[in-house]
């Protein structure tokens, strides 16, 4: 019975042995799985700051995409009203060419009938000079 208790001790011994072994194993264990989960947590805090940073990067791109679509309907807008404009101004141009053409037109008409009657005041003047000349026989003759 005593070598039966000394074995009983020695396996107990050994099993506590075993047990404080296996202690140090899992305590070591949750130390590392504690410092696994700090290094986890840490990456999260990251990857939440990388997030927000992208998130904000993101918004920030879009607000300057929304002025810069923003600008450019004002450009686009500015633009159609300067095309409206050059269109009216060129109505206006090829109105002032068209009234150009009839005042050349009227001018030169006017022109002919200048010289037209130029033309006919001369010989008007030139019959003058012969009736005169012709007087002046007569009351020569006279």
């Amino acid at each position: 019975m005593t070598a039966k208790l000394s074995n009983s001790a020695k396996q107990i011994d050994k099993l506590n042995n075993h047990i404080k072994n296996q202690q140090q194993t899992i305590t070591s264990k949750q130390t590392q799985i504690e410092q696994k989960q700090a290094q986890i947590n840490n990456r999260n805090k990251e990857l939440l700051l990388l997030s927000d940073k992208i998130k904000q990067t993101q918004f920030d791109h879009e607000k300057q995409l929304d002025d810069l679509a923003s600008q450019l309907a004002q450009k686009e807008h500015l633009l159609e009203d300067k095309q409206n404009k050059v269109s009216e101004t060129q109505n206006e141009l090829d109105k002032m060419n068209e009234q150009s053409r009839k005042l050349t037109a009227l001018i030169d008409k006017n022109q002919q009938y200048i010289e037209q009657q130029t033309q006919k005041l001369n010989r008007l003047s030139n019959d003058l000079k012969e009736k005169e000349q012709a007087l002046q026989v007569k009351e020569k003759q006279v």
